[in-house]
């Protein structure tokens, strides 16, 4: 069953094409890598899919509303935050379960690893796309 369609999808930035005419479908057991160069426009697809960003032509189709799990290229996260600041209390427990343990908790986000803050990410549920934030 196919859950997400792109129709000729194209988008520019001040007059440079970043991609044009992308087309594809994706079914519900499908794994997909968006895979190129450096600034081939591999994020803005994605930001595009999520549709944190408008197409200048094409749609975006979602047969179903999925949860959709995204960690960004730049980490959101303020100067001096700590793990459990970010989670909170009551779901410091989801931090165990995306591998970031207590001896982090209090530890500032800067001083984290890139492993660490992806883990948070996870964790934290930073998301975008048809249902937004924690749907």
């Amino acid at each position: 069953m196919t859950i997400l369609q792109l129709s000729a999808l194209s988008l520019s930035f001040e007059g440079v094409p970043v991609f044009q005419d992308v087309s594809a479908s994706m079914g519900t057991s499908s794994r997909v890598g968006v895979v190129g160069p450096n600034g081939a426009g591999k994020t803005s697809l994605i930001r595009v899919v999520l549709g944190q960003i408008v197409p200048d032509n094409g749609g975006v189709s979602w047969v179903k509303k999925p949860r959709i799990g995204y960690v960004p290229q730049v980490f959101p996260f303020g100067a001096g935050e700590t793990p459990l600041a970010l989670a909170g209390h009551a779901h410091a427990e989801t931090l165990g379960r995306f591998g970031v343990g207590r001896s982090l908790w209090d530890t500032p986000v800067e001083s984290l690893s890139g492993g660490e803050r992806t883990r948070l990410c996870l964790s934290h549920g930073f998301q975008g796309g048809p249902r937004g934030p924690h749907s």
